[in-house]
């Protein structure tokens, strides 16, 4: 793949997979246009005669002239089909059509700044400490930035405003931050971070769409931008709800101040109480969001997802940092545990019916002696879909796109019966043409929701252990010391002495593990912020020892999966 394949080319070259879309300008609105165009004339007929009729009202005077001049700019923009410049528009006129913009998606009033007496401390994806802070006004940034572009887009959708944003907080940024990427300097700044080069950037379904940045003395260089998520995940895809997410912040009470009486606390107060902090997630070009845990036991409110009970609130709660594991509080409950069996065990069709569960990509499936589970898929029911819906949007994805999961695998754990330790990530030397190698430009599993189904007590089995996480700090016995343990209790009556269960019910015992327990949910990840391996998400599924378990896997891919349009490919594979 040469530069082309991610870089812009020159405006007038020919359209290709790879092309982007230099300007920020949206193609020309013709008059031929039909409906949309028709309606906004209409509308102008209905608006422009009730402000003019108020326009000399006594007591609407001062609000009604800046709402005309506001609303004369934003028509005399709209309606242009030329980039405005500045040198032939009044100065203010793109700033107008921002706070346009703001007043019909929120309906702010003049006097309210949203961005106002507020840090944004900007992190890296992934990462919980920020790589930099700002407390320059947002919309005052925006409205310098675009004066010194001298032009004005159409309209700040997801595209734009992420290019505009990067733009701005990478000028801001650049001399006091960290936010360059790690094997960039200093200088090179957030662009270095947001653009990873053509050899670290998987081409996704929207790239196309992407507005690349030009820069450098002749902006002879190019970038292109991030994207950005709240803390909560949720991307940000428009400039009223990046408002309503800088509004939503709340002040620091008085009671949560840091400072004391002893040091002087009304000077500390006062910063405190009129700054409030907007924390902010960078994510490079090409790559998925990932939730960032600073601590064992953080809760990270989910407020945009409806979970399996509507009047509770939907969290994660951080298990583990290293790996990323997180409870998922509320995510489903137990009807939707009952429908998924339900469902599984009427399922006739050979290629999703339950039956005896394999390993590795779809072309090199195979029975493995360690995995000893039945499986079976769910990929279209409305129970199904409801969840991996559920899951992608608490993932970070603003859209939902089948092609970046996998169906829905439902499990079946028989007494005795278990998965070794293993990694969802695949080896790339299964793939075939497809290219697994997610730390370049492939795609592989990243992140994995497990579904516990089914209740089991203790002792009887069934965790999900993670051999490479810390394990608590309440167990204080060995390996050997917990099957000796358990042989004399009785559970362990159906395994066999000296085989690999024997050995994982006591890495069960004795390691990090997760107990099963119908509507529970757990996240965590397969890949680390940069798409390479995380090989500290080893785990496995231990022994079942009374009864039997049920449960639920959903895969998601930081790219097209294999067989999906848009998935990547070797180079120089036949397909």
């Amino acid at each position: 793949m040469n530069d082309q394949s991610i870089k812009p080319k020159k405006e007038n070259a020919p359209s290709s997979r790879h092309h982007l879309n230099r300007s920020f300008v949206p193609p020309k609105m013709r008059s031929d246009e039909g409906g949309p165009l028709t309606a906004r004339v209409f509308l102008l007929y209905l608006v422009i005669p009730y402000l003019i009729g108020f326009y000399y009202s006594k007591n609407n005077l001062e609000f009604v002239r800046g709402k005309l001049d506001q609303f004369v700019a934003f028509v005399d923009t709209t309606f242009s089909s030329e980039p405005v410049k500045y040198s032939e528009a009044p100065p203010d006129v793109c700033f107008n059509r921002l706070r346009v913009i703001l007043h019909n998606g929120l309906h702010i009033k003049d006097h309210d700044k949203p961005f106002q007496n507020m840090t944004i401390l900007l992190h890296r994806n992934g990462e919980p400490e920020p790589c930099g802070r700002t407390s320059v006004d947002i919309m005052d940034g925006f409205e310098k930035l675009l004066q010194k572009e001298g032009r004005c887009p159409l309209n700040f959708e997801k595209y734009q405003l992420d290019a505009l944003l990067t733009r701005l907080l990478h000028n801001i940024l650049t001399e006091e931050s960290s936010c360059h990427s790690s094997d960039a300097t200093q200088h090179q700044g957030l662009y270095s971070y947001c653009d990873r080069g053509v050899a670290k950037t998987p081409i996704l379904p929207d790239h196309e769409q992407l507005k690349a940045i030009e820069h450098g003395d002749n902006a002879d260089t190019t970038s292109l931008p991030c994207h950005f998520h709240s803390s909560h995940g949720i991307r940000v895809t428009s400039l009223p709800f990046f408002a309503q997410l800088a509004r939503s912040v709340k002040v620091p009470s008085v009671e949560e101040n840091v400072c004391s009486e002893e040091e002087g606390s009304m000077e500390c107060i006062a910063d405190q109480i009129y700054s409030r902090e907007l924390h902010l997630y960078a994510v490079p070009a090409g790559r998925v969001f990932m939730f960032a845990p600073s601590h064992v036991g953080q809760i990270i409110p989910l407020p945009h997802i409806q979970g399996g009970d509507p009047g509770q609130p939907v969290y994660l709660q951080v298990l583990s940092i290293r790996p990323r594991i997180f409870d998922i509080i509320n995510f489903f409950d137990r009807r939707d545990s009952d429908d998924l069996i339900e469902g599984i065990l009427q399922e006739t069709r050979e290629a999703y019916r339950m039956k005896r569960s394999s390993v590795g990509s779809t072309e090199y499936k195979h029975n493995d002696l360690k995995r000893t589970s039945e499986s079976g898929f769910d990929t279209g029911s409305p129970i199904a879909m409801k969840l991996k819906r559920r899951g992608m949007t608490m993932l970070g994805f603003d859209t939902y796109q089948e092609r970046f999961t996998d169906g829905l695998q439902i499990l079946r754990y028989n007494e005795t019966t278990a998965y070794n330790s293993h990694l969802d990530w695949m080896n790339p030397a299964e793939s075939g043409a497809f290219d697994l190698e997610s730390s370049g430009i492939g795609g592989n599993r990243f992140a994995t929701i497990l579904l516990y189904l089914s209740d089991l007590g203790e002792n009887e089995g069934g965790e999900t252990v993670f051999p490479k996480a810390p394990p608590p700090s309440e167990r204080n016995e060995t390996v050997q010391e917990a099957i000796e343990r358990l042989r004399e209790s009785g559970v362990l009556s159906g395994i066999r002495a000296g085989s690999w269960e024997e050995r994982m019910v006591g890495e069960c015992q004795t390691q990090f593990a997760v107990k099963p327990r119908a509507g529970r949910a757990v996240l965590f990840y397969s890949q680390n912020p940069d798409g390479s391996k995380d090989g500290l998400s080893l785990h496995g599924a231990c022994p079942v020892l009374i009864g039997d378990k049920w449960a639920a896997n959903l895969w998601a891919w930081n790219t097209p999966r294999q067989g999906f349009k848009g998935s990547p490919r070797k180079k120089n594979v036949e397909l």
